[in-house]
């Protein structure tokens, strides 16, 4: 920004490296975004907090029958989060889109297991109805290169130019046709409205 003249601090060097973790996290959690409607428009349900400082934070977001449940936690140490309610029956099996290997079975009530949060690690769980293997390609993030599509310079684009008008395929009109001679008393009849116009002025 600003042509390197104000860097400093965190912002030296290349700040859209595609390779580094906080890109490639980015990344990540707007491919859950996209995914996951209920984290666009979904309601939101407090789930958990600790007022006195530090701890664990837990909230869902709801869209018709899609529930998608977020813990942070933001001390230290890990943390056990007590059941909390979910819109999922008994016997749903939940997935850490962060973590595909950990997975939760909700409860009776319905409600979602107790469960350890590491030290200042995130959870996203939700239902997955496309097996856990769709998930482990979402983290997945391919930098993509733009290629040129037009010619370099404008002498190259007219000979593309002329290359395809020369190959491309026109529709065959029909040529214009004379109209019907008008009979002597239809003669004015026939004219444009101009020439009628005029006509009338003579």
């Amino acid at each position: 920004m600003f042509d390197g003249q104000f860097e400093q601090g965190p912002s030296l060097g290349d700040n859209f490296n595609m390779t580094h973790p906080q890109f490639q996290m980015v990344a990540r959690l707007n491919n859950f975004r996209r995914l996951y409607p209920a984290l666009q428009t979904g309601t939101h349900v407090n789930q958990w907090n600790n007022p006195s400082g530090p701890g664990l934070f837990a909230y869902a977001r709801r869209l018709n029958t899609q529930e998608v449940f977020v813990v942070f936690n933001t001390t230290n140490a890990s943390q056990v989060l007590p059941s909390r309610p979910t819109i999922y029956s008994a016997g749903t099996t939940l997935v850490n889109l962060f973590d595909t290997n950990e997975t939760a079975t909700v409860i009776a009530g319905p409600q979602t297991p107790r469960s350890r949060c590491p030290a200042r690690r995130p959870k996203c769980l939700s239902r997955n109805r496309n097996g856990s293997r769709w998930i482990r390609s979402l983290p997945a993030f391919r930098p993509r290169t733009i290629q040129r599509v037009f010619p370099r310079s404008r002498r190259s684009l007219c000979n593309s130019a002329s290359r395809w008008i020369r190959t491309a395929s026109w529709p065959r009109f029909q040529p214009l046709r004379r109209p019907p001679a008008a009979l002597p008393g239809r003669r004015r009849a026939i004219l444009s409205p101009t020439r009628r116009h005029l006509r009338g002025r003579d």
